[in-house]
């Protein structure tokens, strides 16, 4: 009895050491492998598999899915090697396999054109596009008021459009100041069209890169899940 798990802990160490060799990164030059990963939702699959070798069932349980659900996608990442089996475990007569990607940083490179690239951020704006959408949705009713959308010309060249509160004299009211409550939804989304000089842009880019690096820090997967859009692109002419 003492013999199966005298050959785990061998092979778990032995596992250690392969881990603690994986690259910091490789690169993905393979079509299938970028085509299949740049939608997001996929990609996600992976999520469990980065940081340390874990099986299937646990792999499921940290996506809150079924255990078949992701092995559908476990085979296809391993016929594109994306991911590996490290080591095996007897348990009972049969054997566990764990799972780990083949480098704690995945890379897919892009095509000349930046195809791969365009359909990369589709995939992941209409992802959170959608996510957000029901969020903010949901944070509005339950302020339990009447709401409607305001549009107006800011004045510098750009339409403005917002969610405004609609008072009781038929009057918009700015949203922000009832969200900002502190017994009210953590919700906020804005969409601006800023005329700016080039050296306000990269002050603007600058401090919103410090903001959301400094609330990554804070973050935990035990805590509440929110989603962060935070975006400023030269206009397209």
């Amino acid at each position: 009895m003492a013999q199966p798990k005298i050959i785990d802990i061998i092979l778990r160490l032995v596992n250690n050491i392969l881990m603690s060799n994986r690259p910091e990164s490789i690169i993905i030059d393979n079509l299938e492998a970028n085509k299949l990963l740049k939608n997001i939702s996929v990609a996600k699959m992976l999520l469990p598999f980065f940081l340390t070798p874990v099986n299937l069932t646990k792999a499921a349980a940290e996506l809150a899915i079924e255990p078949n659900r992701l092995y559908y996608w476990v085979k296809k990442f391993l016929n594109l090697n994306i991911l590996t089996v490290t080591h095996k475990e007897k348990r009972a007569g049969s054997s566990i396999k764990y799972y780990a990607t083949p480098a704690k940083t995945l890379i897919l490179k892009a095509d000349r054109g930046m195809c791969s690239i365009r359909d990369y951020f589709d995939h992941a704006i209409s992802e959170y596009n959608e996510a957000v959408s029901e969020g903010i949705v949901e944070s509005l009713l339950s302020l339990d008021q009447d709401i409607g959308i305001m549009m107006t010309s800011n004045g510098r060249g750009a339409l403005q459009t917002r969610v405004a509160l609609i008072s009781k004299y038929g009057q918009a009211i700015s949203i922000r100041e009832e969200l900002l409550k502190p017994n009210s939804p953590a919700a906020f989304t804005t969409w601006n069209h800023l005329r700016l000089k080039h050296q306000d842009a990269k002050e603007l880019q600058a401090k919103m890169t410090i903001l959301l690096e400094e609330y990554e820090q804070r973050a935990s997967p035990h805590l509440k899940g929110y989603y962060v859009q935070m975006a400023i692109v030269p206009e397209v002419k």
